[in-house]
């Protein structure tokens, strides 16, 4: 005979039937978590003789893809079918009985799922209403969604992405996979649900992540945030984050926010988090990109944005990135190799371009490699002696036009003719339309480094594709660009990556704001000076000349002493309230 009063047992029992449901895509991992809520039941039990069997946890936990179900108002009489036999079988001790009921349950979900691809378009292997109704049913929601969704990158999910479109509002063919699971999540909940979710915060300023931004803004009521940027917390995960957000429309609230510093020891987790969390207006976390600061630097941020034209705008969109070959070991070479095909035939020099990799660009100068870039233009781009004609001839034709540069393929050639990355033949790069910016004065940057480390050339170099240009000569702003306030903004809006290094990719670079109603000469004769100092000695310390760039284009945006000191790390502002 069972006991008749509750224990710890019954009330395990009891949340495990009523309150937890589960589910992964993994089955072994719904195994062991079944396994761990058996253990909970009975680990801290005497009397086991005296309990109730073990429940059947069968569609409690369950594997399926939770990610695409039917639509938000499907629904039909079966349902509650299913809720009752499911409610049946928890409890069912008898094995025959207990396996009659999971044919019966396992029918219906089926014949709820057969003509899904045929309704929708998709095909259904799980769905919440379906196997968890007694908690749509009852309670139109769950109260809480808790998970750590994974992380696939939007390349490996290809034949995924047109159900994906059907299915979200926060749809971006760009997007990686977890961005799903949060509009997932938060439609799963009931009206004041909870979601509690740790994850990538590649969404926060990305623009992939533009629309979930805007949807958890719009349709959450954020609760808490922690970044944890580039420390390593958990293995699983790169630049994890927390987020508590309600199911609830945003009603001018505030929430919790914490950007965990690098060095911050974990254990002491608690003291951080009561300490260094400030207080944040859901208001000001845009749309265009999410910033858990102060308020005092996110106004800062406003008035240097603000002060300025966009740099994208100011370069009528012109910033690309370099030439990617698609196999660098043909077409790249060093001096000696460009030599020897010179002097094997002087026709290899009209194709031979200097060429920078990213580890010959620094901050105010170029370190030129002695690479050289065989440059052959897709015949989409120019019109070549053997442009037009069948491969077998085009080919006969470029060998007599370049016979060096046609010999030095034919080692590669097997590798050649595999690359992606080619144009209309396979000893052509592929298509660019912007050759001509290469040739022209311009503006030149790595896409990874810890600091701004824009150079200046003028030398015609040719460019990997690690490495972006600006077409300009318009020396002021390179000083512009390499100032602490600049790059100050720029850390603030663009994604980090670790080890303290940013990506300098277009999508940030183009934000930069350029102050335009300013007089350049000031900052263009310091700058002069920098690039003339640096040619002579590319040791040079400019230091000097840089700060006194620096303190004009504090003028250029009108920052105050204090704004100043923000930009400079000289002072910490003053903290909103903590919680």
């Amino acid at each position: 005979m069972y006991r008749t009063t509750k224990t710890a047992y019954d009330f395990k029992r009891e949340c495990i039937e009523n309150s937890l449901y589960g589910v992964d895509i993994d089955a072994g991992a719904v195994e062991i978590a079944k396994l761990r809520l058996w253990l909970s039941l009975i680990v801290d039990e005497d009397d086991i003789q005296n309990i109730k069997p073990l429940p059947n946890l069968d569609y409690k936990i369950v594997c399926g893809n939770s990610l695409v179900g039917f639509p938000e108002n499907w629904g039909s009489p079966i349902e509650k079918e299913i809720e009752a036999l499911i409610h049946q079988h928890f409890n069912e001790t008898n094995v025959s009985k207990k396996n009659e009921l999971k044919i019966q349950i396992d029918e219906k979900i089926k014949s709820r799922y057969e003509n899904s691809l045929k309704a929708f378009g998709y095909q259904v292997n799980f769905d919440f209403k379906t196997v968890f109704s007694e908690v749509f049913q009852r309670k139109g929601g769950f109260d809480v969604v808790i998970a750590n969704p994974p992380y696939v990158r939007q390349e490996e999910i290809k034949e995924l992405k047109p159900t994906l479109q059907k299915q979200f509002e926060c749809y971006t063919g760009t997007s990686d996979l977890f961005v799903y699971f949060f509009e997932k999540g938060v439609r799963l909940l009931r009206e004041n649900g909870i979601l509690t979710f740790i994850s990538s915060n590649k969404y926060f300023r990305s623009g992939y992540g533009e629309k979930l931004r805007a949807y958890l803004g719009t349709k959450t009521r954020i609760l808490q945030v922690i970044d944890f940027g580039d420390a390593p917390i958990f293995d699983a995960i790169a630049y994890p984050s927390i987020l508590v957000t309600q199911k609830a429309a945003s009603n001018g609230n505030t929430f919790s926010a914490l950007a965990w510093k690098l060095n911050e020891p974990l254990e002491r987790f608690h003291e951080t988090l009561v300490t260094q969390t400030i207080t944040m207006r859901q208001t000001d976390l845009a749309p265009n990109g999410w910033r858990l600061e102060n308020q005092s630097v996110l106004n800062l941020l406003e008035k240097l944005r603000k002060a300025g034209k966009p740099l994208g705008e100011y370069v009528n969109g012109r910033l690309y990135y370099g030439i990617k070959t698609g196999f660098n070991e043909a077409f790249v070479v060093d001096r000696a190799t460009r030599d020897r095909l010179v002097a094997e035939h002087p026709s290899s020099a009209e194709v031979l371009k200097p060429f920078l990799r990213g580890r010959d660009v620094k901050r105010w100068k170029v370190d030129f490699g002695e690479q050289y870039l065989i440059k052959i233009e897709s015949s989409e781009n120019k019109k070549h002696a053997w442009s037009g004609k069948s491969e077998k001839e085009a080919e006969k034709v470029f060998a007599k036009t370049f016979p060096a540069i046609h010999t030095r393929f034919e080692e590669f050639r097997e590798q050649l003719i595999k690359r992606d990355d080619q144009g209309k033949y396979f000893w052509e790069l592929r298509s660019c339309v912007y050759w001509q910016e290469f040739e022209q004065p311009k503006i030149i940057y790595p896409d990874i480094a810890k600091g701004p480390e824009f150079a200046f050339d003028d030398n015609q170099y040719h460019l990997v594709n690690t490495l972006y240009l600006m077409p300009t000569d318009q020396k002021w702003l390179l000083g512009l660009l390499n100032s602490q306030a600049v790059f100050w903004f720029y850390a603030k809006t663009s994604s980090q990556i670790r080890g303290g290094f940013v990506r300098f990719i277009a999508q940030y670079v183009s934000q930069i704001p350029v102050p335009v109603n300013s007089d350049p000469k000031p900052i263009e004769s310091l700058v002069g000076q920098i690039l003339a100092a640096k040619a002579k000695d590319p040791t040079a310390d400019v230091s000097a000349l840089e700060g006194e760039i620096d303190q004009l284009v504090y003028q250029l945006y009108g920052l105050t002493e204090e704004e100043i000191g923000i930009v400079e790390g000289k002072g910490t502002p003053p903290r909103s309230p903590s919680f």
